[in-house]
């Protein structure tokens, strides 16, 4: 490390008074400079030109575990840090992926709550049976809500839609009493809060 910094800062200052202030012989000094690489170095070069390959072909997104992966599919003998210390050194990093959103398991249902339906959507007479429906959507600026509300009756065009910032507004919005009014029409509730 020391002979490193002397060779960098040798235009600037007299390789001697480096070497003595950084208490190593000048001797030492030129010994490294004129030395081959070593065994170990020249394994890493070679290891780096292969890094530098895979993670250029995947346009910057891969870090070091899954360049290690490939290159281990590859047949490339080396360690996950090694990989790590690589790309740490010459300044390579992966993007990072999101944090995959995990669907909530169903719990039971609350006491007192039925499904009155039992999966029968048929109606033949009006405001008797709704289907509802509500959803989120990732956006640039955040969670968008979506509700909505329709009859069941096959001939009837009766329908709400809520689009919201915040889920109690989106289903308030979408409720099926605001429907029951228009029944005759098409109901659309747009919603930004």
């Amino acid at each position: 490390m020391k002979y490193r910094t002397i060779d960098r800062c040798r235009d600037a200052f007299e390789v001697r008074m480096m070497c003595r202030n950084l208490e190593v012989s000048h001797s030492g000094y030129y010994d490294w400079r004129e030395r081959e690489p070593s065994a170990r170095d020249r394994a890493n070069e070679q290891l780096l030109g292969h890094i530098r390959s895979f993670h250029t072909d995947s346009d910057g997104v891969m870090g070091a575990p899954r360049i290690w992966e490939e290159l281990q599919y590859a047949g490339i003998p080396c360690g996950k840090n090694r990989v790590a210390r690589l790309m740490r050194i010459n300044h390579l990093q992966g993007i990072p992926q999101k944090k995959r959103w995990r669907k909530k398991t169903c719990e039971p249902r609350p006491r007192g709550i039925q499904n009155h339906l039992a999966r029968n959507f048929n109606a033949h007479e009006p405001n008797t049976k709704w289907v509802t429906d509500i959803t989120y959507v990732d956006t640039v600026e955040g969670w968008l809500y979506l509700s909505a509300v329709k009859t069941c009756i096959p001939a009837s065009s009766s329908a709400g839609r809520c689009e919201s910032n915040g889920v109690r507004s989106c289903i308030a919005a979408s409720s099926p009493s605001q429907i029951t009014d228009n029944r005759g029409q098409t109901t659309v509730f747009l919603m930004r809060i």
